[in-house]
């Protein structure tokens, strides 16, 4: 294999701290044709990238080790060569395909991102603020979604919240997950949804999405299901049936 994904534990090189699981899921493959599978996370706060693109869609590659020291020139929306194996890369929205090349023109890999799924709704990691004075770890453990089309699966433990007083309405115990949108929604018009069906459910729409709406903390007491959508078309669909809800009555 010309070139592969790293472990889901290791760190990628100028990833600040973020593990590869945060980029991309456990399923993730390169296939020997260049095929990219499996799907990658919203990310925000890449900040080894230039200003306006460090949130986004990345993808982490290893390449193989006979290619070590060899100048690569790496082409995708912009060019770059370096003598390096491990690369980050920011998949644009129209998914433009990455080319790796030794002496800039013998092609060795074309990245094809037609089969993967660029995230839209991702899970906020443990580390990250959902504000109100709590990160994504003091809400949930293991929180996972696995995505078919537009309908994601979510799966983990919510843990049981008492006493949220920074939470600006009631109820302020109970058991929350906290997922971020992918910014290029932003202006566009929005509705969101909860309840306990795919169908009816209390919406809440906006004419223009702005950043605020970009993060939610979503109780799941009462509701288990959430749709998002932009400009009347489904974002996203998350089944939160399969979450564990820890503690508490």
């Amino acid at each position: 294999m010309s070139g592969t994904v790293p472990a889901q534990e290791s760190s990628p090189k100028d990833a600040g701290g973020k593990k590869v699981s945060e980029f991309i899921s456990a399923d993730t493959r390169i296939m020997s044709s260049g095929v990219v599978t499996g799907t990658l996370h919203y990310v925000t706060g890449v900040t080894s990238f230039p200003e306006g693109e460090q949130d986004g869609h990345f993808i982490p590659v290893t390449l193989d080790s006979k290619y070590k020291d060899q100048p690569i020139t790496v082409t995708g929306k912009k060019t770059k060569t370096a003598t390096d194996l491990d690369w980050l890369l920011r998949v644009s929205d129209d998914k433009t395909p990455f080319t790796f090349a030794t002496n800039e023109t013998d092609v060795f890999l074309t990245l094809n991102f037609d089969n993967a799924n660029l995230e839209k709704v991702s899970i906020v990691s443990a580390e990250e603020s959902v504000g109100y004075g709590k990160t994504g770890g003091d809400l949930m453990r293991n929180v996972s979604i696995t995505w078919d089309g537009t309908t994601g699966t979510v799966k983990g433990t919510a843990k049981h919240i008492t006493g949220w007083e920074q939470l600006p309405s009631d109820p302020r115990d109970g058991h929350f997950i906290a997922v971020k949108l992918d910014k290029t929604l932003m202006g566009k018009r929005f509705s969101f949804t909860k309840g306990t069906d795919w169908e009816g459910g209390e919406e809440s729409t906006s004419e223009s999405a702005g950043e605020d709406e970009m993060l939610w903390v979503l109780r799941l007491d009462k509701n288990n299901k959430f749709t998002f959508k932009s400009d009347s078309e489904i974002v996203a669909r998350l089944d939160c049936s399969g979450v564990t809800l820890e503690g508490g009555d």
